[in-house]
């Protein structure tokens, strides 16, 4: 097995996976360049998703809870990975997190006259396993952090030396911990009726977005609603009340009109009462 280098000039390097310390593979391409490194072997230290749905709530007079109106849902993404020196030599693992800072910065054109302009912002794309799809995750790098002679081992903790004319002084690992956020592609994300067959589907797939087959509705489902959730807004003021009319919408079934908090079969209805 064996992994390969892009260069930005489109040249390809194969390189041999190392014999140990390894446990996963990661595959990062520069966007604006098209460099990258497809499946690199790391071992992989950490993973955590952040998904936030946002949501601004309007505070009225007389009421208890704000009136939310939904706004977007964002993923953030961090990964934690170590280069070990007993994988690679001191110096090619220096060369592969030199190259990965490369891919932190962006693209600029130049012209004759010595000036030029930002060409492409340092987008990435990422894969890495099941956790982000088969096809990788577009994303915005937020931070890049470098932690050196990391090792438990305490005798793993001293400084190797390299022979050479500068004295360099190498760690005996790199631990990496990049912080992403991701840029959704593709079709709505969120889930998506279809008014052809009244049937209810994510507009990634089943598999968004750990990569395994969801339990719920992915090949479509009727659209069904259950107990109803009263919404009291006897005493609102006009404005008040397009607030609460615009939640509504936000949760209503393009098929029958209904309000629904719940489109995969298993909520509620939502239903305003008013003072008559």
């Amino acid at each position: 097995m064996s992994w390969i280098i892009r260069d930005a000039s489109g040249g390809v390097t194969t390189i041999p996976d190392p014999a140990d310390f390894w446990n996963a593979r990661i595959s990062l391409t520069h966007v604006a360049t098209g460099a990258s490194f497809e499946n690199l072997p790391i071992m992989l230290a950490n993973v955590e998703e952040q998904y936030k749905p946002t949501f601004k709530k309007e505070s009225v007079y007389g009421r208890m809870d704000p009136i939310p109106t939904y706004q977007n849902t964002t993923r953030d993404l961090t990964i934690g990975f170590v280069i070990h020196n007993k994988s690679y030599s001191h110096q090619m693992s220096a060369a592969i997190l030199s190259d990965l800072i490369k891919m932190l910065y962006p693209l600029y054109s130049a012209n004759k006259a010595g000036t030029g302009y930002l060409a492409a912002a340092p987008l990435l794309r990422v894969k890495l396993h099941q956790y982000t799809g088969d096809g990788g995750v577009l994303a915005v790098i937020n931070s890049f952090n470098i932690s050196k002679y990391l090792d438990k081992d305490a005798a793993a903790r001293t400084l190797h030396t390299e022979n050479t004319p500068g004295g360099a002084i190498y760690p005996n690992s790199y631990t990496i911990t990049m912080g992403l956020s991701v840029i959704h592609e593709g079709g709505k994300v969120g889930w998506v009726y279809d008014p052809n067959d009244s049937t209810i589907k994510f507009g990634q797939g089943g598999k968004y977005p750990m990569g395994e087959d969801s339990f719920l509705a992915t090949n479509g489902a009727p659209v069904v609603a259950s107990q109803p959730v009263m919404l009291d807004t006897r005493g609102l003021t006009e404005n008040e009340n397009m607030l609460v009319e615009n939640i509504v919408d936000q949760f209503s079934s393009p098929a029958s009109g209904t309000p629904m908090v719940d489109l995969t079969g298993g909520g509620a209805t939502a239903q305003v009462m008013n003072e008559d």
